[in-house]
């Protein structure tokens, strides 16, 4: 204890004496960004890019990259932030949205070179391609080409919003993205996304694995033509007829592991209406999963939806 008068100014005084003794100094600095310059390094992301046309872009752009993993943040923000990191970087904060051109100009050479030290450096498997979309929404007050309203995966329905398109490995490690505007259905990304990975990567003999949200008559037959595999996942209500009655009739289901399954072949139809219909000269395998397990979920989903509707017309009838 310290002792004081009953003055108050000299216990303020003698409080803050007290403060000045026990502060300290500190200097913090995350040397975790360390890990991810290595991983950077290792990967070779810069490759592409000219060595003679900024001295220092090569820098900038693995502390941008490293930072942005760190703590996603705009890029202004995380340059006023540079001295809490390891690497002094030493340039202009004007600088930096200047050195983004050059990125964008590169940018294919760099996406090649990752898919490319990606193949040297892992054993995944580079023809089995995972694609889905999501959707990016903003919080803005103008729109541009790519920003549009459309339906959104995160509920954001008055939200101006961007699709991005993703092709990723077993591993959910990405090979390929395509940023495309915010109203673009699912079924009409797939094409888009495909064309523009094959100028990029030249790829080919790919498998390409998707749920129903493209499972359209013209993206399989885009597939087909172009000579890719695919596994497609097919809503049952919009089957036709022979099709349900295969899948709910429980003759010929297989047992594996938690799942009971079987399969066969079908005829490639690719339209079909009232008084037309486009045959192929190939056969599709189809492939019917059913999931005890997901049953009861599904179960309960249902009572839940039934539940709900029940709710609304009590409150319809009330009025």
């Amino acid at each position: 204890m310290v002792p004081v008068g009953e003055n108050k100014i000299e216990v303020k005084t003698k409080f803050f004496q007290l403060l000045n003794l026990t502060s300290v100094e500190t200097n913090i600095k995350n040397v975790g960004i360390e890990l991810i310059y290595k991983v950077i390094k290792e990967l070779d992301l810069f490759k592409g890019l000219p060595k003679t046309k900024h001295k220092s872009l090569e820098e900038v752009l693995e502390f941008i990259v490293a930072t942005r993993i760190i703590q996603p943040r705009s890029y202004i923000c995380q340059y006023k932030n540079k001295n809490d990191f390891l690497h002094k970087i030493d340039i202009k904060k004007s600088s930096i949205y200047n050195y983004f051109d050059t990125f964008l100009e590169y940018k294919n050479a760099i996406l090649v070179n990752i898919y490319n030290k990606m193949q040297e450096l892992t054993t995944r498997n580079a023809k089995l391609m995972h694609f889905d979309n999501t959707t990016v929404y903003f919080q803005s007050f103008s729109r541009d080409p790519l920003r549009q309203r459309g339906f959104s995966k995160d509920g954001k329905h008055d939200e101006d919003q961007m699709v991005v398109a993703m092709a990723v490995d077993n591993s959910g490690i990405a090979f390929h993205y395509k940023v495309l505007k915010g109203n673009t259905a699912d079924s009409k990304t797939l094409v888009k996304f495909l064309m523009k990975m094959q100028r990029i990567y030249r790829i080919k003999d790919i498998i390409i694995v998707a749920d129903k949200g493209i499972s359209q008559n013209a993206n399989l037959r885009y597939l087909k033509q172009k000579g890719y595999k695919y596994i497609i996942q097919k809503r049952i209500d919009i089957l036709g007829k022979e099709d349900k009655a295969f899948i709910v009739n429980k003759q010929g289901f297989v047992q594996e592991n938690e799942y009971f399954t079987k399969s066969r072949f079908v005829e490639s139809i690719w339209a079909k209406n009232k008084n037309k219909k486009r045959d192929s000269d190939t056969f599709r395998k189809q492939f019917v999963y059913f999931s005890p397990s997901k049953q009861t979920l599904d179960k309960i989903k249902r009572q839940n939806l039934i539940n709900k509707l029940k709710k609304s017309l009590l409150k319809v009838n009330c009025h």
